[in-house]
């Protein structure tokens, strides 16, 4: 259930990664991403001397269908902007968050979302699992029915349910503000 959760969270929540498999060159201004990118955030190249610099490219054009014979990763991006040859190209890019595999795993590691959504996600899991609970109640042929119908009230692992998702989509809309935040999208200047 927490990887559906994790899943569900894309494209109001990602991953956030960076590229820098590429240098920059003179005669090409076509360059592979790795697969995983959908979209780009900044894309920078650093300059010459010291100290280091990363100067902003303002100008692309990401291709999310590229011709996987001269890009294997089917990604790519267009970039206008003339840079000194062999430098290193620094690609910010959004990715959807991965899913857990192992209950030892680090949550931030492993999906790519921020720590602080950890209880966001274990939110949206309780509000889809409580309701399990108002299902085991209509079991009519169980021994133990009897029992539950007194201990809990008809509806109520549905009220606490809405109560959740409630909850779990106030803490979405708050990470997609802080996202939105940090990585604004920007006004690209593309070509065509």
């Amino acid at each position: 259930m927490i990887n559906e959760i994790i899943a569900s969270t894309w494209p109001d929540l990602f991953a956030v990664q960076v590229d820098e498999s590429n240098l920059t060159s003179a005669t090409e201004i076509t360059y592979s991403l790795p697969a995983d990118c959908k979209r780009i955030l900044d894309i920078r190249y650093d300059t010459l001397g010291s100290p280091r610099y990363w100067e902003g490219i303002g100008s692309w054009r990401l291709d999310l269908r590229a011709n996987t014979t001269s890009y294997p990763t089917g990604v790519a991006v267009d970039i206008s902007h003339v840079t000194y040859p062999g430098r290193t190209l620094k690609v910010t890019y959004a990715a959807e968050p991965s899913p857990l595999v192992d209950g030892s795993d680090d949550f931030a590691a492993t999906s790519g979302l921020p720590d602080s959504t950890s209880d966001l996600i274990c939110l949206g899991a309780a509000a889809r699992l409580v309701v399990s609970a108002e299902l085991a109640r209509t079991q009519m042929f169980s021994v133990e029915h009897a029992s539950r119908v007194d201990a809990q009230p008809a509806g109520a692992a549905t009220a606490a349910s809405r109560y959740l998702q409630q909850l779990y989509q106030v803490r979405l809309e708050a990470e997609r503000n802080r996202l939105a935040a940090r990585y604004p999208i920007r006004v690209q200047r593309t070509w065509r």
